[in-house]
């Protein structure tokens, strides 16, 4: 009897059990039907919308040239866009990058090899020290790219007696993020040479032109050379037949969309026997660019716009289609033996597109003074977002030339009048070398009451005169936050990765060492002046709390000698390299060097 119950128990729980999953399958079944008609009818909407959408194209009224847009070129285009707009300084947008030069100042020519960063909106210089660097030079180029880095080719050295003298070869690449610096060996490179241009396009590096002086003679080149920065090479564009830009440096070169422009420079060439006369070039030329350089060809373009007169060291910056055009010199022919420097302070552009010049009319109110620097070549320019800064350049004035440190800035979209930021008030104060006789015949004139211009010299004598006015000392921008000044005193920093420094002993730039002093004993006989002059100012700091003890006078020639022994040691990895640099290049021999003629003609580097 037990056993039925409990067999029926479990048929009975056998068939409640069919009977659950006959339900769960039929509830399955009723929710996929469901979401099969959700499916079809979602299906359904969409189609509609879709025709709709159709049906909308068709019936838009459009423009005749309106034709059907691609979605990748339309991308595309807009990359491209955005690459040309980030063109200025990839990293930072408030920073400007200034590395080396030189500075003459009538009697020596000072060398620099320093990096510096301006920042915009603080208006403050930062010098950055890296352990390996390129040499002091001028006359180099150093362009940048959207990537971060920036890369610097050639570049001149001249000792600061002007005796020796050499044209670099070395290839670099600056980290704009780090700004440390790496030297490129990259196969075969362009030869030495300074006055060059080089300009960025794609990912192309673009170089023409420059002069090699190899002491007894100068040969100006119109080679044309391309550095592939994702490949990393160099290729020589040699294909290139006439017509084509002759050999000459110191010259226009911009990229403008996919046209590169090349305007003017200046040659020297050797007539009547030993006279080497100046050629101030005028020619406008185009290229238009593709990444098979075998296509490249040049096209020599007829000048339109306003007549601009002849002259060099006046480059030019590219921005939204034209050409920007800053100062430069002119030589004046006189007589057989009298040539005149004429320094100006134009303001021109190029209509790339057209190739017209014209005058840039900023606006401003009548009579307003100081609307753009005053004249000057060889200034340094670049352009950030739409602002156009110039800083420094030489202005030529009878036999004497002054160097200019000023910073100011012109919105090319607004095109107002220029902005002061860094004024250099002292520029035209600082000259070493001798007055010209000119100067001297001024001055007599002065003493015995005459006039130079002819006019009445009855004056007022309560008024102030001419050559009693001082220049006007303005104030310096910051060099450095006073936090990082603290910081540099109690950190240690590792040698091997760059530092910002602040330039506390400036007099230090002209005696420090240098890759022509032989040994450390020529070194200290050439800049014992300074060293004496800091051994003393240590002695007289001797009350004082100072990490060395007090100098006695008998030992001031000795403790001079430690001092500028210690400046040797720290240079000496930065001396290898620049001693290598000097085998490298060919150095020039003193005989040959003052064997160059020393006319106004002939001033080296003052042209490109």
């Amino acid at each position: 009897m037990s056993q039925s119950i409990l067999l029926t128990n479990t048929m009975a729980k056998k068939k409640s059990a069919a009977d659950t999953q006959l339900k769960k399958a039929q509830k399955a079944q009723k929710q996929d039907a469901k979401k099969a008609k959700s499916i079809a009818k979602l299906a359904k909407k969409e189609k509609g919308r879709d025709a709709l959408q159709q049906q909308a194209k068709k019936n838009k009224p459009r423009h005749p040239d309106e034709a059907d847009e691609d979605i990748d070129a339309v991308l595309a285009q807009f990359h491209k866009e955005l690459a040309e707009k980030a063109a200025a300084n990839p990293i930072d947008l408030d920073e400007l990058i200034l590395f080396a030069g030189e500075y003459y100042d009538g009697q020596k020519v000072q060398l620099f090899a320093d990096l510096f960063v301006y920042n915009t909106s603080k208006n403050e210089w930062r010098r950055i020290v890296s352990p390996t660097s390129p040499g002091p030079r001028s006359s180099h180029q150093l362009v940048s790219t959207n990537a971060g880095r920036a890369f610097l080719f050639g570049g001149e050295f001249v000792s600061s007696n002007q005796t020796t003298f050499f044209h670099y070869k070395d290839f670099w690449s600056l980290d704009l993020k780090t700004y440390s610096w790496e030297r490129l060996e990259v196969g075969r490179k362009p030869s030495p040479r300074s006055g060059h241009r080089m300009v960025l396009w794609k990912h192309y590096i673009i170089l023409f032109g420059g002069f090699y002086d190899a002491g007894n003679e100068t040969r100006y080149l119109d080679d044309l050379h391309v550095f592939d920065t994702t490949e990393c090479k160099w290729i020589a564009v040699d294909h290139i037949v006439e017509p084509k830009p002759t050999k000459r440096s110191g010259f226009g070169f911009i990229v403008s969309g996919d046209t590169l422009v090349l305007y003017g420079g200046y040659t020297k060439e050797v007539v009547k026997g030993k006279i080497a006369r100046g050629i101030v070039h005028t020619d406008l030329w185009t290229m238009k660019l593709s990444f098979d350089t075998k296509e490249w060809k040049w096209e020599k373009r007829k000048r339109g716009g306003v007549t601009i007169q002849p002259r060099s060291g006046a480059p030019m910056v590219s921005f939204k289609g034209k050409g920007f055009m800053f100062g430069g010199v002119s030589d004046v022919k006189e007589d057989d033996e009298t040539i005149e420097s004429i320094c100006v302070d134009d303001f021109f552009q190029l209509n790339v597109d057209q190739c017209r010049f014209y005058p840039v009319n900023l606006k401003v109110p009548p009579m307003a003074p100081n609307v753009k620097p005053s004249p000057r070549f060889n200034v340094m320019m670049c352009v950030q977002r739409s602002n156009l800064y110039i800083f420094g350049g030489i202005l030529e004035k009878d036999d004497k030339e002054f160097t200019f440190a000023d910073l100011q800035v012109v919105d090319l979209d607004k095109l107002t009048a220029f902005k002061t930021i860094i004024e250099d008030g002292l520029a035209l104060s600082i000259w070493a070398g001798e007055d010209s006789e000119d100067d001297n015949d001024s001055e007599d004139d002065d003493s015995d009451g005459g006039s130079t211009d002819g006019s009445s010299s009855d004056t007022n004598s309560d008024g102030p005169q001419s050559g009693d006015e001082q220049p006007e000392i303005f104030p310096e921008p910051v060099i450095a936050d006073q936090e990082f000044e603290s910081r540099l005193d109690t950190e240690e920093f590792d040698e091997s990765v760059p530092r910002v420094v602040v330039v506390e002993d400036p007099l230090f730039e002209a005696n420090k060492p240098l890759g022509t002093d032989s040994n450390l004993r020529e070194y200290f006989s050439r800049t014992s002046d300074y060293w004496m002059k800091k051994a003393l100012d240590d002695e007289n700091e001797g009350g004082q709390e100072t990490s060395r003890p007090p100098v006695k006078s008998k030992e001031i020639r000795r403790y001079a000698f430690v001092l500028a022994e210690e400046a040797w040691e720290e240079a000496e990895p930065r001396l290898k390299l620049e001693r290598l640099m000097l085998a490298e290049n060919e150095v020039a021999t003193k005989e040959a060097a003052k064997g160059r003629d020393s006319t106004k003609e002939e001033k080296r580097g003052r042209r490109v």
